[in-house]
């Protein structure tokens, strides 16, 4: 390459002691008067550090499948416009990753590092970013439970609901006492208090309403099987037994 401002030239030249494939050359810049060789100039860098050759392959004599293993190892990086792309590469990827100059690693970068956190569990001090997305995923993105209510694979969101859902169905109970003044009689209709209601359960297992006295967890039912109690509407019992004077009733009604 030369030109008759430029006041350079570029000259192809194999590598000292060895050969180079024809597609393959070393490249030397020197500085030297136009329309002269190069045997009188000495070797040129736009800065100083820089290599003074550099090796060039040209990729388009052959197919990429035919091309040797170090192929894209000698491109010409050397020139104005690669540094600019490969500099804009490196940017892109600091940018992406949050990262600066020189760091090494993901140490000084990582917050809330104690365990109920994301990333309590990395495989070590330096993870690289692929080390902290995969610790990531498995603590998050991977879900396996055990018991009957939460679905493995669920979203945290999917897993959350399920547990409201659960919490929500759980039974409520209303504890309600009834203090005594004056005794009463077997057979008496008794007020759940309050304005209070519950289920009433034909089985006769009081899965809507559990009624104490006396200390004594009382069996709703039938008078013939023994029981205590009939469950006659859902704001009132019928007591089989004499409740005494400053008894107290526990009503436990089940929602």
């Amino acid at each position: 390459l030369s030109g008759p401002s430029q006041g350079y030239r570029v000259f192809g030249r194999t590598r000292a002691g060895s050969s180079t494939s024809p597609n393959s050359v070393e490249v030397e810049f020197r500085a030297v008067p136009d329309g002269y060789g190069a045997g009188p100039a000495v070797p040129y860098t736009w800065e100083a550090g820089q290599p003074t050759s550099v090796d060039m392959y040209y990729g388009y004599r052959e197919c990429l499948d035919n091309m040797d293993e170090n192929a894209f190892r000698v491109t010409l990086a050397n020139g104005i416009v690669g540094d600019a792309g490969l500099r804009q590469n490196v940017v892109d990827l600091q940018t992406t990753i949050g990262t600066d100059d020189g760091d090494t690693d993901l140490a000084s970068y990582l917050n809330n590092t104690i365990n109920f956190f994301p990333f309590s569990n990395l495989p070590d001090a330096t993870p690289t970013v692929v080390e902290a997305l995969n610790t990531l995923n498995e603590q998050i993105g991977d879900r396996t439970y055990s018991g009957p209510i939460l679905t493995d694979g669920y979203t945290i969101t999917q897993s959350l609901q399920q547990l409201a859902d659960a919490i929500s169905s759980v039974s409520a109970v209303t504890r309600l006492i009834t203090r005594t003044s004056v005794a009463i009689p077997a057979g008496s209709t008794i007020t759940v208090p309050a304005g209070n209601t519950y289920v009433p359960d034909g089985s006769g297992n009081g899965a809507g309403l559990m009624v104490w006295w006396r200390g004594i967890l009382r069996d709703p039912g039938t008078i013939a099987a023994g029981d205590d109690y009939l469950e006659a509407s859902t704001t009132t019992i019928v007591n089989y037994r004499r409740i005494r004077a400053g008894d107290h009733i526990n009503w436990l009604i089940i929602t």
